[in-house]
């Protein structure tokens, strides 16, 4: 009998350990069959689910032999104590949603096999055009009519002449503008849609913004009458310019701490994302190579960091000789974490996966799964896609996703409707 109590309470707190130190890393991006889909396109019990299945199904098979000995007792209410903590942290999990769709009806909206422009990086939606980055075309920008399937045309080229630029930063579209950095002339870009659409003449303005030693924008998003910058800052999480490009003293920080690094280079190897709601003056930032983003307000007064949310993956680093900080970031030791962000008046849609970064690297960042929260972050849904798309071109208005996804020699470009 004590033999059988002494197996059973092993076998259990076994499990119990192997659960709890797994739970919240078990990969839930893997795509999902349709024999894994539950009814009403939920997820069905796979992965961590059907662990916590298994350990309380061994509780019960051994629970007369826990309750019937004093130390089983004891034995018996710390591994349900276990559980609970097991399952509150699975939920606390930037990718664990109550509620999940998944997504049925889409369709292709442009090939690009005949026109031969390839290496789309990023996409943004103006009325009912989509305007595309690209990495290898000769011109930085393309853009396609949704409705007509058709590609309207080019727009940017690259250089320092008239209409060219030496780079093109994060894009996004203000106030019926296309709005980027040109990091080597270290100027902020506002070009005119319609006149580009109209074919028209384009009158682009170009503000310089400051960049010093202790003071290096990357990428910028402009909000009301200010800009906030991502990219390395010595005395911040991020920058922040008034008006008139003046450099505002603003105090943030990281949500978490590495001694090994301080100052400007914590930018430097702590990448990240920003997007912004203009309507509401708040903006998200994420952290690369992990499960961190935060939301923060814009006030008359200050800028406040509303919204945390709950992380159990911080970026890994190790000693990199030769560069500046000493050290980068671990690719072998992180997950790929959030990839890419949109974002609309209402609602923040992040890809993120929990594969090793260097693995989701290589596999081009190809994902099926969204996960959407209100800018409080408060959980909304998560969207499972028929099919994954490249990270990195997500786009959304209010009733489509919008994606691009490579193939040997064509990119399509696809919408999936999300109601």
């Amino acid at each position: 009998m004590k033999l059988k109590f002494l197996l059973g309470f092993l076998t259990v707190f076994l499990t119990a350990i192997i659960i709890a130190a797994v739970n919240v890393e078990h990969n839930s991006n893997k795509i999902k069959t349709p024999s894994k889909m539950g009814k009403n396109g939920q997820i069905g019990l796979i992965g961590v689910e059907s662990n916590m299945r298994i350990l309380f199904f061994l509780i019960r098979m051994f629970k007369n032999h826990f309750k019937t000995n004093n130390m089983g007792k004891y034995i018996y209410l710390l591994l349900l104590s276990v559980i609970f903590i097991s399952c509150k942290q699975q939920k606390e999990a930037v990718n664990y949603f109550d509620n999940v769709k998944t997504i049925i009806e889409y369709d292709s909206i442009y090939s690009d096999k005949n026109d031969g422009v390839v290496g789309i990086m990023s996409l943004d939606k103006y009325e009912k055009y989509l305007i595309a980055y690209n990495r290898t075309s000769d011109y930085f920008f393309s853009i396609y009519d949704i409705e007509d399937g058709v590609y309207f045309g080019s727009w940017g080229g690259r250089g320092r002449g008239p209409n060219e630029f030496i780079d093109a930063g994060m894009i996004a579209i203000v106030d019926s503008q296309i709005v980027f950095t040109d990091g080597p002339k270290r100027e902020i870009i506002y070009v005119p849609v319609e006149r580009i659409l109209n074919k028209e003449s384009v009158n682009i303005r170009r503000e310089s913004y400051p960049y010093t030693a202790d003071f290096r924008p990357l990428h910028i998003a402009i909000i009301n009458d200010y800009k906030i910058a991502i990219g390395a800052f010595k005395d911040s999480r991020f920058g922040v310019l008034d008006a008139e490009n003046n450099i505002i003293n603003c105090s943030s920080d990281y949500p978490f701490n590495y001694e090994e690094i301080s100052g400007i280079f914590r930018g430097v190897v702590f990448q990240s994302i920003i997007k912004s709601n203009r309507g509401q003056s708040k903006f998200v930032i994420s952290t690369n190579q992990s499960d961190i983003f935060e939301i923060y307000q814009i006030t008359d007064a200050e800028i406040v960091r509303t919204y945390l949310s709950p992380f159990n993956h911080i970026p890994k680093i190790k000693p990199t000789p030769g560069i500046n900080s000493g050290y980068n970031i671990d690719r072998d030791r992180n997950i790929g974490g959030i990839v890419n962000m949109a974002v609309t008046d209402d609602y923040i849609y992040i890809m993120y996966t929990n594969k090793n970064s260097a693995e989701s690297s290589y596999s081009g960042h190809l994902l099926n799964e969204i996960l959407c929260f209100n800018w409080n972050g408060e959980k909304i849904r998560k969207y499972i896609l028929p099919f994954p798309i490249n990270a990195i071109t997500l786009c959304v208005d209010n009733e489509y996703i919008y994606g691009a996804k490579d193939y040997e020699s064509e990119t399509i470009i696809y919408r999936f409707k999300m109601e």
